[in-house]
């Protein structure tokens, strides 16, 4: 089975307003005050995430740190845009897609025949937290061009 990719974007609804806001800036400035205001939309994707997560059972993952606790956030530039992905930090988090979509059950390395049905946590994550991100981006680009403004 051909293993399927999955991700989302937000655009931001106030779009008029991100650019009135970003048109006022320096353009020396707009890519640092871009790069930090993706930070904190993706802070509110994590936050929701590790709400959303499932707790898993510790005798199965003795010792080693919780799902919830590798959701962290890399950025990303590519030709076109810049990214912030969230998502489980590897090595410990590796297991977290086998979380988000299910998975075939295996026991002692023998397969079952079971699925373990999935517990999405990532995509609902961004998709409640939609309007709290476009906020969060807003809210911070206000915040950037009033501290620009008082210089």
């Amino acid at each position: 089975m051909a293993k399927k990719r999955s991700s989302v974007r937000v655009g931001i609804v106030e779009k008029g307003k991100a650019d009135q806001i970003l048109g006022a800036m320096p353009i020396d400035v707009r890519e640092k005050v871009l790069k930090s205001a993706l930070r904190k939309a993706a802070r509110v994707v994590i936050k929701e995430a590790k709400r959303l997560v499932p707790q898993g059972d510790p005798k199965h993952n003795p010792g080693n740190v919780s799902l919830k606790d590798t959701i962290k956030t890399v950025r990303r530039k590519y030709k076109t845009a810049d990214a912030e992905i969230v998502g489980p930090e590897y090595p410990q988090g590796a297991h977290g897609h086998l979380v988000e979509f299910g998975h075939e059950k295996v026991l002692w390395g023998l397969r079952t025949g079971e699925r373990v049905k999935p517990k999405p946590f990532l995509r609902p994550a961004a998709d409640n937290t939609e309007k709290q991100q476009q906020a969060a981006i807003i809210q911070h680009l206000r915040r950037e061009l009033d501290k620009l403004a008082r210089r």
